[in-house]
């Protein structure tokens, strides 16, 4: 599960700090996979000094720069498949130091039982590998701030959100005050002749590298399908978006949790396009 707060990013098991995608000047290819490719070694909590260190200079001229967010071109092919120069990755930095992917392991609850085959079979983790993992409990602390008032993305948000308030409910911790959107649904309404619209037929057509189960993996996925539907309808944030679409945002509150939905009849189906690259 993912969330979106300004530039944030946020997962039950993985917290990925990250920002929407915006236009950039013209760079050479090369230039985009390297700094992809650069990426790769950047930490949470690195110094901005650091991070030029790796990625180098940022780019000087991106309309939305600051202090705080610098850019990066990463790619040169559009969504729609057609070529172009325009597209940048945003690094956030807080108290002058990077914000970016936290992925942890989670102890479960001794009341939790025996990790079940099923389980490990899909998501690989076994039961010595949290022996030494935080609780949720005390994962939270450092999520909470981050929760509350954002928006949560997820896809099939109903299962993440669902595991998220069982959780709090289980350690007795307050539910946060926020919004949660289900890419499933957006997926739907934006791309709706897809054969499926699960998590990986999705990223496929979207050309986002999943490796499907793992949280942090799937976290970035889902926000980068939200991020691309608002780049395929123009919105310029996940409000715009429920307009344009007719859904309705998730809510979850002290009062309980409302489901992510869509109307009816709320706007023209759209006939997917080919196959297409972020």
């Amino acid at each position: 599960m993912a969330v979106f707060r300004r530039t944030v990013l946020v997962c039950a098991a993985a917290l990925l700090l990250s920002g929407a995608f915006a236009g950039c000047s013209s760079m050479p290819w090369n230039e985009a996979a390297r700094n992809i490719e650069n990426s790769k070694r950047l930490r949470v909590g690195m110094t901005k000094s650091e991070v030029l260190g790796v990625m180098g200079d940022p780019v000087s001229d991106e309309l939305f720069s600051t202090p705080d967010v610098w850019y990066y071109f990463i790619q040169t092919v559009w969504m729609d498949g057609l070529t172009t120069e325009d597209e940048c990755m945003p690094l956030v930095f807080e108290d002058g130091r990077l914000v970016g992917e936290r992925v942890s392991l989670l102890k479960p609850p001794a009341c939790a039982g025996k990790f079940h085959w099923g389980n490990v079979r899909v998501n690989h983790i076994k039961e010595n590998m949290v022996q030494d993992a935080p609780s949720f409990a005390s994962f939270w602390r450092e999520l909470a701030p981050l929760a509350e008032g954002s928006v949560l993305v997820a896809h099939n948000a109903m299962f993440d959100t669902g595991v998220l308030c069982a959780c709090l409910a289980h350690y007795g911790l307050p539910m946060p005050e926020c919004r949660y959107v289900c890419t499933v649904k957006v997926s739907q309404r934006v791309w709706p002749d897809l054969a499926n619209h699960k998590l990986d037929t999705v990223s496929d057509y979207l050309g986002i590298t999943l490796d499907h189960h793992e949280a942090g993996s799937d976290a970035r996925a889902a926000g980068l399908i939200l991020q691309a539907a608002l780049r395929e309808t123009g919105a310029a944030d996940a409000d715009v978006l429920a307009d344009t679409i007719g859904m309705r945002m998730g809510r979850i509150s002290s009062m309980g949790k409302t489901p992510c939905s869509i109307a009816k009849n709320t706007i023209e189906k759209r006939r997917t396009p080919a196959k297409r690259n972020l």
